[in-house]
């Protein structure tokens, strides 16, 4: 084959090394004396190296980092596992689960003309832990009216705006204002992510109290920008 003779030749051409360099990214590559500490043979120029490395880099496996689809909506059981759900220490959460057992976070909001702060907050929320699985319930319109004030997005564009954040993995429609322990059992959730600054509404100090008492918080040290300080 042309490409296998190319590989044998003899001599240090630029060809004969990209092609070498081409079967073998994926195996170590120990430097000899001809070659420099990078694996380059030092017989090259500097355009030379250029054009090499610009090649070894196009041609290296890169990690995927983007999302082919939205965030799934939670169903009626969010979580498909049948073994019975045991909550997770903050302690045992901190030292890594294994894959197929991922520390179920909750976050939730009202997620209004969705900007830079919502998406910096979720992602607070998604690497509390080091295999978290991020859920995020979106309060319906008839809700947010009634103890937050009206909204520019309605509730079916802050759920799909959701969905597109890539560090959410389900949105949960029509999110409790207050969370309870069914709704806390129902999508067995571990944790739920939240500032450190009481929250107060709809009559209640801090909506996140009963919470962190129960052993459910997953506190964010970063103060959350909102909308009404951006808006005025």
């Amino acid at each position: 084959m042309v490409g296998q003779q190319k590989c044998k030749t003899k001599e240090p051409t630029l060809n004969a090394y990209l092609c070498h360099r081409k079967h073998s990214l994926a195996m170590p590559v120990l430097a000899t004396n001809a070659e420099s500490e990078t694996g380059i043979p030092k017989s090259f120029s500097n355009e030379l190296l250029s054009e090499i490395m610009e090649e070894i880099e196009h041609t290296c496996p890169q990690p995927q980092l983007t999302l082919t689809a939205p965030a799934p909506f939670a169903g009626e059981t969010s979580c498909q596992c049948r073994a019975p759900h045991e909550k997770l220490t903050i302690a045992q959460a901190h030292l890594g689960t294994p894959v197929d057992r991922p520390v179920r976070v909750y976050a939730d909001g009202i997620f209004d003309l969705f900007h830079s702060g919502h998406a910096r907050a979720l992602m607070q929320a998604k690497t509390l832990f080091p295999n978290s699985y991020l859920l995020v319930g979106v309060c319906s319109d008839d809700l947010t009216h009634k103890f937050k004030g009206f909204t520019v997005m309605n509730e079916e564009e802050r759920y799909e705006a959701l969905r597109h954040c890539r560090y959410v993995d389900e949105v949960i429609r029509d999110a409790p204002w207050t969370l309870t322990a069914e709704f806390l059992e129902k999508h067995k959730i571990d944790f739920v992510a939240h500032d450190d600054i009481p929250y107060s509404s709809a009559g209640s100090d801090d909506v996140y109290k009963h919470i962190k008492e129960a052993g459910y918080s997953g506190e964010q040290g970063e103060e959350v920008v909102k909308n009404e300080d951006r808006i005025e």
